[in-house]
């Protein structure tokens, strides 16, 4: 069976194309970014300096908080819920809440 003449041609030519579309048909030269420069969220340009502290003082909290989080097993976190559990079991019927997680 005779193979088709022009049909290596157009498999190459459209990888080729594939390969255009997939890097939006520009070069890797990243050599005009920036990279000392963070990118700039517009809202930020906005915040006043007390908000932008007040931003900053959360993101730390939230991140210690996360921290604190990850570094617990799953049987430290399971042991927690139970001793809250329990304490809430001692309160008085006014203050019952729900109970919170496994046990």
């Amino acid at each position: 069976m005779p193979k088709a003449q022009g049909h290596d041609e157009t498999i190459g030519e459209s990888s080729e194309d594939t390969k255009v579309r997939l890097t939006g048909g520009l070069s890797s030269d990243t050599s005009s970014l920036k990279r000392d420069q963070p990118l700039k969220n517009p809202h930020e340009i906005k915040l006043t300096e007390s908000e932008r502290r007040f931003k900053e003082v959360q993101d730390k909290r939230k991140r210690k908080k996360i921290e604190e989080f990850v570094k617990k097993s799953h049987k430290e976190k399971v042991q927690v819920s139970t001793e809250f559990n329990e304490r809430l079991a001692r309160l008085p019927e006014h203050h019952d809440m729900p109970k919170v997680g496994p046990g």
